[in-house]
């Protein structure tokens, strides 16, 4: 046993310095900290000056990150460390907690296993960083999956029990990304018949379901109060671009596809855990698999992401949780460690390759012909935090200039947040992928043979410039001239 944990805390002190050696910042972070950088300057939760607009998608990330951003005052180190702290905590209840063989107490070789195979996954890891919500979903996931069942027949005292603490979780981890919820929801279900079955009253049941639910409940309604609409306006942005079906099913297929060339570990980990919980067929495992079938379904439906592997991250660790619950020999988990480990070396891009000169240097193989990029590859020689070659500051404001305009238009769709964040806070920037526009987003994108997910592009209407720089309605449109009033409404009244 002894030996044992000596394994364990090795493998975990190598995650810990992979993640600080492969640690960086995606472009869309920025966004979310322009978002705080305007809140803590007493302008509201909005991207630009002025304006209620839900611009990031995971609120409960952006108030983890607010104080510490508030205390350091720069938008780099700051994020990095408190994703570095989240996801260490992620690994550390996932690997000690989640997967007990036969019901016994979770060995240290077995959680150095699941470690080994989080360090192969690309997708997991290159998530782990990036100043993105992915590192507090695993937490939030582990701890949901770390939560005990109702046992069926037993009557559990409320609201210190399981179901609570279980939904609790999932409404957090729902807060934290409102699509995420399909990852538990079977799972959840699950939880909710066993506690009807074990004798609790239907008005009892709902009151605990209510009052652990009440985290997303708040949020919901508060976002309807603020900002007009429950979802964020990046779900606007890229889900009502008025791309048709036959479009965004190919590009998920592909998006999924894209892993099999860059990181063949995450898909084969995932194929892997679906298939050990279609095969053993526990309670403990097939809640787990169909939560990742929902969530892979629904990626593909939304026609993937132009991030390699961020869809992936969460799966791969639900299907690990399914995979170890198989209770398979020891020697299995091993050799699949060390099988995950091994394959990971053969790309270039691995987190366990990453070193402070990495770079993007085969342009072909970072970036897919459907515009699946490598975001990691593409951003670390700028945004990594052991790169020499990082651009510094990081700050808000860092490059604003009296003479710069109020009004920005931008022509393209990359580097929106770093622009947003190192611009003047009273600068308005005008997104034409519509991620921080609220009039924009709720207009159908360019033709669809220009078409890359997440990059919807709209036409700018005739007039519209003109109505923001001078706060007058002189859109030539009268259908967008009426949308604008009833959307200005929402947003600045």
């Amino acid at each position: 046993m002894k030996r044992g944990r000596w394994i364990y805390a090795g493998v975990f002190a190598l995650f810990a310095l992979v993640l600080v050696r492969s640690a960086w910042m995606a472009d869309d972070a920025f966004i979310t900290l322009r978002t705080i950088d305007q809140f803590l300057r007493g302008q509201g939760l909005g991207f630009n000056f002025g304006e209620r607009v839900q611009a990031y998608t995971h609120p409960l990330w952006l108030w983890v990150l607010m104080p510490a951003v508030a205390v350091s005052r720069e938008a780099f180190y700051a994020p990095l460390l408190v994703s570095m702290a989240v996801s260490a905590g992620a690994v550390w209840i996932f690997s000690r907690g989640l997967v007990p063989p036969s019901g016994r107490v979770f060995s240290p070789e077995m959680g150095a296993f699941a470690i080994l195979c989080l360090l192969g996954s690309k997708a997991f890891m290159d998530y782990s960083t990036s100043g993105l919500e992915n590192p507090l979903s695993h937490l939030l996931l582990a701890l949901f999956f770390a939560t005990p069942a109702t046992p069926a027949g037993t009557k559990p005292r409320a609201p210190k029990q399981p179901l609570f603490r279980g939904i609790l979780w999932a409404s957090l981890l729902a807060v934290n990304r409102l699509d995420a919820i399909l990852l538990v929801l079977p799972s959840v279900l699950v939880r909710v018949r066993d506690s009807a079955r074990s004798g609790r009253s239907p008005l009892s049941l709902v009151g605990t379901v209510m009052l652990a639910a009440s985290p997303l409940l708040l949020w919901l309604g508060f976002s309807l109060v603020y900002y007009g609409t429950i979802v964020p306006n990046t779900a606007l942005a890229k889900l009502g671009a008025g791309v048709p079906t036959g479009v965004r099913v190919p590009q998920g297929l592909a998006y999924l596809a894209a892993s099999f060339r860059f990181d063949l570990v995450t898909p084969l980990l995932i194929v892997g855990g679906l298939v050990a919980a279609s095969i053993r067929r526990r309670p403990s495992q097939l809640p787990v698999a169909l939560g990742v079938i929902a969530y892979l379904a629904y990626t593909v439906w939304i026609g993937g992401d132009f991030m390699l592997g961020r869809y992936l991250a969460a799966p791969v660790l639900c299907s690990l949780i399914a995979l170890f619950r198989a209770d398979l020999p020891r020697g299995v988990y091993a050799g699949l460690a060390i099988a995950a480990v091994a394959g990971s070396l053969l790309y270039p891009t691995a987190p366990l390759r990453t070193g402070p000169d990495f770079h993007n240097r085969d342009l072909d193989r970072i970036i897919e012909n459907h515009g699946i990029a490598d975001e990691r590859a593409f951003y670390y020689r700028s945004n990594g935090l052991l790169s020499p070659q990082r651009e510094t500051p990081f700050t808000a404001g860092s490059a604003c200039r009296g003479s710069d305009p109020r009004l920005i238009l931008r022509r393209g769709c990359s580097s929106l947040g770093i622009e947003g964040l190192r611009s003047c806070p009273g600068a308005h920037l005008v997104d034409p992928c519509a991620l921080s526009d609220p009039l924009l987003a709720r207009l159908p994108a360019a033709p669809v043979g220009r078409w890359r997910v997440g990059h919807n592009i709209r036409p700018i209407p005739v007039g519209y410039l003109e109505s923001l720089g001078r706060g007058v309605d002189a859109i030539e449109d009268p259908s967008i001239r009426e949308l604008y009033t009833d959307v200005s409404q929402d947003v600045r009244g």
